[in-house]
């Protein structure tokens, strides 16, 4: 015999402990003194208003109407005329004469030649041995700078190689290549 489950009523489970409560309205959770405050500032605010339309315009006459016509203005205040002016520049300057003194000429000065430009020079290293002035010099060469070793004798009579870039016709660009070879490493770089 087969049994027919569609029409067998189901169990109802038993509410559960951690269960949500059924969602209220939200006006429903407001407690009841925050809508008296409200009333009472929407009634307060009302009020003043009225006051305010009071104010400016005065309720009606005791006859129970309201004046007729325009509102008298209010009197104005009368001037005295004013003090009749008395100026006499115009007859003193009548007679008056101002004498120009005729302008000097100015003598202008010889400019004086400019002085040479100043070069800048970035020095990043002196070396002892030739090797070592090669080997930073190829370095910055990986770095997309051109540097120069130039051999120098120093004053105990020592041969060193001094390492230079430039020389630059702005202290901006040995800047700009002394911040290339910091980017790359070399922190060395001195500008003179």
């Amino acid at each position: 015999m087969s049994k027919d489950y569609a029409k067998t009523p189901t169990k109802r489970r038993a509410p559960s402990r951690n269960r949500r409560p059924a969602k209220t309205a939200a006006w429903r959770r407001v407690p009841g003194w925050l809508w008296l405050v409200t009333v009472v500032v929407v009634c307060g605010f009302l009020y003043g208003l009225y006051a305010i339309q009071l104010k400016h315009n005065p309720p009606a006459l005791a006859s129970g109407q309201l004046p007729s016509g325009p509102r008298p203005a209010p009197p104005k205040k009368i001037l005295p005329p004013p003090p009749a002016q008395q100026w006499t520049f115009h007859e003193v300057l009548r007679d008056k004469t101002v004498a120009v003194p005729e302008p000097t000429p100015v003598k202008t000065p010889t400019p004086t030649p400019a002085a040479p430009p100043k070069s800048w020079i970035l020095g990043c290293g002196t070396f002892s041995t030739p090797d070592q002035a090669q080997s930073l010099k190829a370095q910055l060469a990986f770095a997309g700078l051109q540097a120069e070793v130039k051999p120098v004798v120093n004053d105990q009579g020592q041969s060193r190689y001094r390492v230079n870039l430039g020389p630059y016709a702005s202290k901006r660009a040995a800047q700009k290549d002394q911040h290339q070879a910091s980017a790359a490493k070399i922190h060395s770089c001195r500008i003179f």
